[in-house]
């Protein structure tokens, strides 16, 4: 078969594909299914630690429960700016950072604040570990 056969037979299956996958219903998202949000605005640490709002912040959280509805698993990550009026550290700060949920399950992580006023963190949870 020659290249441009091959090409219009994967064209042609892909069409197909895609006219069956536009055909068919929307399926509801099961109950354990992830959940990704993102957005801006977060709390940014300075060099002593002290939290400013960030407003162009971004963020980005995935969420799952288990079948019961639990909390099964969080995934946070954050990268913002601090101030230029706020104290910059004269080097990286890293600092453990954890946060409990109201079920008592708690999310653990770290966030680095640069000399520059770059700032980032991180917080995981999963059940199964």
């Amino acid at each position: 078969m020659g290249k441009f056969k091959i090409f219009i037979a994967v064209a042609g299956a892909s069409f197909l594909l895609l006219a069956a996958s536009a055909a068919s219903p929307a399926f509801a998202k099961p109950p354990n299914a992830a959940n990704a949000d993102s957005g801006t605005g977060c709390l940014v640490a300075d060099a002593n630690g002290a939290y400013t709002f960030d407003a162009a912040c971004e963020y980005h959280i995935v969420t799952r429960n288990n079948r019961g509805g639990s909390r099964a698993l969080v995934s946070y990550h954050d990268h913002g700016h601090l101030p230029d009026a706020a104290p910059h550290p004269t080097s990286a700060r890293h600092n453990n950072v954890s946060f409990t949920f109201a079920d008592g399950s708690v999310c653990t992580g770290t966030e680095i604040t640069t000399p520059s006023g770059d700032y980032s963190s991180d917080c995981h949870f999963n059940a199964n570990h």
